[in-house]
């Protein structure tokens, strides 16, 4: 992704969303190249101290009640998918369209696993941000292309303004 595509998807996109307590879940398979984006994201954002973030792997499902005992305003789930961009694109969709199908992910899991957490956490947004893979060979490795979004997201995330993760956690009922 080039660096003002970057910066478009970080001011427009992603940042707006980011509200409340953020739990930040990696989803892929790192040893299929580019399905290795979330992970490699959360690896970059697991030690950073404003939000919480797990690498979920290939089982998203396996992390269903981290992520409801966090009880977190925002869950982002990253993950690498086809959706027509191109390598190292990135884009942001609301859960909700997880059901409408369309892209190529883990979409039958997270679907369940969002209404899930849907119904477990009122008022929490679930996000799905996606990057567009250019390889899922076995064994691969990040595509450069994957690897310099990865990059380049985790430090606008780690040089976000300082409230971003950080705004006062609403009781729920």
């Amino acid at each position: 992704m080039q660096s003002d595509r970057l910066n478009y998807f970080w001011e427009h996109e992603l940042r707006p969303r980011l509200a409340g307590r953020i739990f930040w879940l990696g989803i892929g398979n790192v040893q299929r190249g580019d399905d290795g984006a979330g992970p490699a994201l959360i690896s970059r954002l697991a030690d950073h101290g404003r939000w919480q973030a797990a690498d979920a792997g290939v089982a998203p499902e396996n992390h269903l009640e981290k992520v409801v005992a966090a009880r977190p305003d925002t869950l982002i789930l990253a993950d690498a998918a086809e959706w027509g961009g191109h390598p190292g694109d990135a884009w942001i969709v609301d859960a909700e369209s997880l059901r409408a199908g369309g892209l190529s992910t883990h979409a039958l899991s997270l679907d369940l696993a969002a209404a899930y957490w849907s119904a477990r956490v009122p008022g929490i947004k679930i996000w799905l941000l996606v990057i567009q893979p250019a390889s899922l060979e076995w064994d691969s490795g990040l595509s450069p292309a994957v690897a310099e979004t990865v990059e380049q997201l985790a430090e606008c995330l780690r040089t976000a303004h300082p409230t971003i993760g950080k705004e006062e956690h609403h009781e729920r009922a």
